[in-house]
């Protein structure tokens, strides 16, 4: 993920459909179109916007009219961010439209289980977080916050 935003892209649909796992082990984010080039040769249709629960805020709106919602690396950290809480409890986030500032879905599975670090649901709000700007900024950024636990 972070080659391509360096390379100034972003991926726009992160979510469990568009990830692989690798013979090896490793997850494998399918590329930029690729989920659904996937899905279209199995003769299943795709999504045509945003993945409910999937999708920040910022990729319901056309760009012109987001206002305040810049999309940006953010946006697919948001996805990243959803995908992780979808891992889990085996269900997507409420869809990011539906969701109020300040909203911690984080905290709230720590109320019910005690298999997560408070530290890692922490940094899970963070990347949930429903305004851009209170997501980290970057991967490099979200890699710091992980580095400390």
């Amino acid at each position: 993920l972070e080659p391509l935003h360096q390379a100034g892209l972003q991926h726009r649909d992160i979510a469990p459909q568009t990830i692989v796992v690798a013979l090896d082990g490793r997850p494998v984010l399918l590329d930029l179109g690729a989920p659904r080039r996937v899905m279209a040769a199995r003769g299943d249709t795709g999504p045509t916007g945003p993945r409910d629960g999937y999708a920040p805020i910022e990729l319901y709106a056309a760009p012109a009219q987001a206002a305040g919602h810049k999309r940006g690396p953010w946006s697919d950290i948001y996805s990243l961010g959803a995908t992780i809480y979808f891992l889990m409890t085996d269900k997507a986030p409420p869809p990011a439209g539906a969701r109020q500032p300040g909203d911690r879905l984080g905290l709230r599975l720590a109320r019910h289980t005690q298999r997560h670090s408070l530290a890692s649901l922490a940094v899970l709000d963070w990347m949930l977080a429903p305004q851009p700007a209170d997501r980290p900024q970057s991967v490099a950024q979200l890699r710091e916050a992980l580095a400390k636990f």
